[in-house]
């Protein structure tokens, strides 16, 4: 088949046609002996609670992910993967494929991971849809670009401080802030000497008054019928 022309980005076919495109392949991985597989639980449609084994394979647009029980699996993996490529015409991004062990790898093992990719990274801390994993990733990186984003937040709401109410200031914080650090919160819990970093510059912003809680925000509505509250910094991760 001779392709003379694309889809132009952001059309609304382009998202269907890939999911069609890689399909095939997920649903190979899925299959392949030596991928993990992991109880699920699952839902019928009457209510019935179930559970069943399901392959840890994912893909989310163009970050997908496979775990292997070893080395062997691994490169039956990138072989079906090397197949796809040539029967799809499509190309992965081996600069950016990474392999990350669940423990440390001896040399010996290291070559066997690189039997059919021999230039393929090997990493213990590597981020996967705004997640660290790995035997290197800590709490502390989990948080790191979200407090970096929500202290530059801060900074340029505090410009325009002076001219916000405190309803005002309140909706800030619950929309534009405390969000900012929701997507960790969901994974993890903040560590103590983080959560009181945030909640200082929070209170800071909401109020000049030192001897004034953070709590107290979570029900003004209570005591000063202001119609907002603060959402809890350390419990908005809960679904």
């Amino acid at each position: 088949m001779r392709l003379i022309s694309g889809l132009c980005q952001g059309g609304p076919a382009s998202g269907i046609l890939f999911e069609i495109s890689v399909d095939p392949l997920l649903m190979t991985l899925e299959q392949l002996e030596g991928v993990v597989r992991r109880p699920m639980r699952t839902k019928a449609a009457d209510g019935r609670v179930g559970e069943r084994e399901e392959a840890v394979v994912s893909g989310c647009v163009d970050d997908w992910s496979v775990e292997f029980e070893g080395p062997r699996a691994l490169n039956m993996g990138l072989t079906k993967i090397a197949t796809f490529e040539i029967a799809s015409g499509q190309r992965m991004n081996r600069e950016k494929t990474v392999i990350v062990p669940a423990r440390k790898l001896t040399k010996a093992e290291e070559r066997a991971c690189r039997a059919e990719w021999k230039e393929i990274k090997i990493s213990y801390k590597e981020r996967l849809l705004g997640i660290f994993i790995g035997l290197n990733a800590t709490i502390w990186d989990q948080y790191s670009k979200p407090v970096e984003k929500f202290e530059k937040a801060i900074e340029l709401v505090n410009e325009v401080r002076k001219n916000m109410s405190l309803a005002c200031r309140i909706t800030v914080a619950n929309v534009f802030l405390i969000p900012l650090l929701q997507y960790p919160n969901r994974h993890f819990f903040m560590p103590q000497k983080l959560l009181q970093h945030v909640t200082g510059l929070l209170l800071n912003f909401l109020t000049r008054t030192k001897i004034c809680k953070l709590g107290i925000f979570s029900h003004v509505k209570k005591i000063y019928g202001i119609k907002v509250e603060l959402r809890d910094v350390s419990l908005s991760n809960v679904a």
